[in-house]
């Protein structure tokens, strides 16, 4: 078979157009690949009737319901830690225990003068009243009679606080064993054996009881709609997707250094791997009556502004399932309150106004919707 220079020609014609048709399809395909990641966004769905209602999220921290910190009423050297961190005590065990051999040897020098004591007391009686039988007789004058009581009288008072000193060497002896008096456990233990210690100086922590509570810090401007028994819904870092409830138990009357107000809610069905110091966020619903039920409010920074005005992205559902797309809508915007900023017009009762990724958005544009 022969190849004229035609056929070659022919052939080589048909190579390029196939070439060519194969990067075209690779230059369409990309735009499509690229689409086909689409970008989710966070909204918020306007409702009517609920505009003037708003979550305020709040941070709190986890304490037991019962926290006592234990400490010693004397002073003394640690002679032993009973517990660790995280064992649970009952009542009457030991937590830990001082060098004791200070206190006996005070507690046997007490009983040593109290002993003394009451020979003297004893001896100061028996003369008073023999003193006494012979004033009787006329054998003893007023005065040795009245130092004769005198001195009973002396030594009996010196004999009750003798008695007295060995009833708080006995205490103080007791005192350097540190117990609990009630079912704990042992959140935080700061002393270790052989180191002094005063009286008075937190060294153990525990938590008691079974119930737990959340402390938030509250701004004074909002610390005026708290009521006692308000319900709040909690959530753990350490526990994603599980919410529990919580009862508003104590609002603070008094601010602290960042002018923040302590309100403390009651936990409702913990789990068991609740701990103390749980980093926490409380979220309350908070109703504006003053507030237009027609209106809706939006955090500031959702709302965009430019030369053409004030505006917000909203979304708009598409033929495909779990896809939407943008739409800019002018909005007109009124006063900001504690609940946002307040959208007098533009937006419609169930739009879904994106609050999240709008600095990115154009109108338009198609993302993810979830």
């Amino acid at each position: 078979m022969n190849i004229t220079d035609s056929d070659i020609t022919s052939l080589l014609r048909l190579m390029f157009v196939g070439l060519c048709f194969t990067l075209l399809v690779g230059c369409s395909e990309e735009p499509n690949q690229k689409e086909t990641k689409l970008r989710p966004v966070k909204y918020v769905t306007m409702h009517s009737g609920t505009a003037a209602i708003r979550d305020r999220v709040f941070s709190g921290i986890t304490h037991a319901a019962q926290e006592a910190d234990l400490s010693f009423k004397v002073s003394g050297t640690v002679n032993q830690v009973a517990v660790v961190v995280g064992d649970r005590v009952h009542s009457g065990d030991l937590i830990a225990e001082l060098d004791s051999e200070t206190y006996r040897v005070e507690l046997e020098q007490a009983r040593a003068s109290l002993a003394k004591a009451d020979a003297t007391r004893r001896n100061a009686e028996a003369e008073y009243q023999r003193v006494r039988q012979l004033y009787t007789n006329d054998n003893a004058s007023q005065n040795e009679l009245d130092s004769a009581l005198a001195n009973a009288e002396s030594a009996k008072a010196a004999y009750n606080a003798d008695a007295q000193n060995v009833r708080l060497a006995k205490l103080n002896l007791q005192y350097t064993r540190l117990t609990v008096d009630t079912d704990c456990s042992v959140a935080d233990i700061s002393i270790e054996p052989n180191e002094n210690v005063t009286a008075g100086a937190t060294v153990v922590q525990v938590n008691c009881g079974e119930g737990w509570e959340v402390k938030i810090a509250v701004p004074e401007s909002l610390i005026g709609v708290f009521r006692t028994g308000s319900h709040g819904s909690v959530q753990f870092a350490a526990l994603r997707g599980e919410t529990f409830s919580g009862v508003v138990t104590e609002i603070g009357t008094a601010a602290d250094s960042s002018t923040t107000f302590p309100v403390t809610l009651s936990l409702n069905n913990t789990p068991s791997i609740i701990r103390s110091g749980l980093a926490a966020e409380v979220t309350f619903q908070f109703t504006n009556q003053n507030a237009s039920s027609n209106r809706f409010y939006l955090t500031p920074a959702v709302v965009g502004q430019d030369e053409s005005g004030t505006f917000v992205y909203v979304m708009e559902a598409s033929d495909s399932p779990g896809i939407a797309i943008l739409r800019r809508r002018s909005v007109e915007v009124g006063e900001i309150s504690e609940l946002g900023l307040e959208i007098l017009n533009g937006l419609s009762d169930g739009e879904r106004v994106i609050v999240a990724g709008h600095k990115s958005a154009r109108d338009g544009l198609v993302v993810r919707d979830e």
